[in-house]
């Protein structure tokens, strides 16, 4: 090997590794995302009404039965 070949074998490793890696990036072969019915687990999440229409009244409803859920909990006695 010639001291020019030495140093360009790395380099072509890096090179077809990074291109390897890009194609099952571009292909998704990585990104196995459950689905159900067709649909991934995303689009069933996104379709979801969760906060949809929520207004600054129901969001601060939500906001105060959330805290006083959790201070129930807190501060509820221990069963043994």
């Amino acid at each position: 090997m010639t001291p020019n070949s030495k140093t360009r074998w790395p380099w072509l490793v890096v090179l077809v590794l990074g291109g390897a890696g890009a194609l099952c990036w571009w292909y998704r072969w990585f990104a196995n995302e459950p689905a159900y019915h067709g649909k991934t687990v995303t689009e069933w999440l996104d379709a979801m009404p969760l906060f949809k229409g929520m207004t600054q009244e129901t969001d601060t409803h939500v906001r105060y039965r959330v805290r006083e859920a959790i201070r129930w909990y807190i501060e509820k006695p221990v069963r043994r």
